[in-house]
């Protein structure tokens, strides 16, 4: 955080929750804790809860429909094949000071889904996440691969094409039915939720259903679900990636790649790690 916001959240500490909108952002602050959002990208790129800023690089809060990727995944081509689950775009935003004096943002994005952020006057923030039951997907996936087919680095480019013509002959061939079914669980959405980069200094404890955020100077926060959340980490050298969604049902029930038949929606607050030992 730098020393200007740090002044400004000093000065605006006793100040009732309040909303500022331009063309580019849209900010919401409480006491010592704020929250910026980037309203071209959708992105949360400052999240600040009493006076510790706990976005790395800009990339705080944003739709994520993607499971952490694996090298079987990698080496599948797997980001390639469903990159299209990536390109989310800003549908909409909306502001709102609810009844009990908190401050709301509402952000809807295309592929549909909602996600809002309500900051309350002591500082705390609560995140919810709202998609619509998605039975048909909402872009047509590319083909790259058939099923088994492993990605060969060794392979030149027209043996590629050729493996890669005789399967798409292939699937003009079957069923209708059978190809869109196939086309579906190619696209990689095991997981609807929410994904923020925190500094790497922090560290993740998870623990009767909560989720601690932390550095080694126990500075950080709680992660309190309304629902019954997972959380997936990835750590790389300069941050720590954080995904959360809804726990899902045993794989053998749903497929790994298959798309959520029933609305995903769930809740969460963070608070800093102090006010929750109070």
């Amino acid at each position: 955080m730098s020393i200007l916001s740090a002044v400004l959240l000093s000065f605006n500490a006793q100040a009732a929750p309040g909303i500022d909108e331009n063309d580019g952002s849209i900010t919401l602050t409480a006491g010592y804790s704020q929250l910026v959002l980037d309203k071209s990208s959708g992105t949360v790129t400052s999240l600040v809860l009493d006076g510790t800023e706990f976005v790395r690089k800009k990339a705080g809060f944003r739709p994520d429909f993607w499971r952490m990727m694996t090298q079987e995944d990698i080496s599948n081509r797997i980001p390639e094949r469903s990159a299209q689950w990536k390109e989310f775009k800003v549908a909409g935003t909306r502001t709102a000071t609810e009844p009990d004096g908190s401050v709301s943002l509402f952000v809807t994005y295309e592929p549909a889904c909602t996600l809002s952020y309500t900051l309350h006057e002591d500082g705390s923030l609560d995140v919810s996440l709202d998609f619509p039951s998605s039975a048909e997907p909402f872009h047509e996936p590319v083909i790259l691969d058939g099923p088994g087919m492993m990605y060969n680095p060794d392979q030149t480019e027209e043996e590629r094409e050729a493996e890669l013509a005789q399967f798409r002959s292939w699937t003009e061939n079957i069923k209708t039915a059978e190809r869109e079914n196939w086309i579906r669980k190619q696209a990689l959405i095991p997981r609807i939720g929410v994904r923020m980069r925190l500094p790497s200094k922090y560290e993740c404890a998870e623990g009767g259903g909560k989720l601690a955020v932390v550095n080694r100077s126990g500075r950080g926060f709680l992660l309190i679900p309304e629902n019954d959340l997972q959380f997936n980490t990835l750590r790389m050298s300069s941050y720590l990636e954080l995904h959360i969604d809804a726990r899902q049902p045993d794989k053998a029930e749903i497929g790994p790649y298959n798309l959520p038949s029933e609305p995903v929606s769930f809740t969460f607050k963070l608070m800093n790690v102090k006010d929750a030992r109070r």
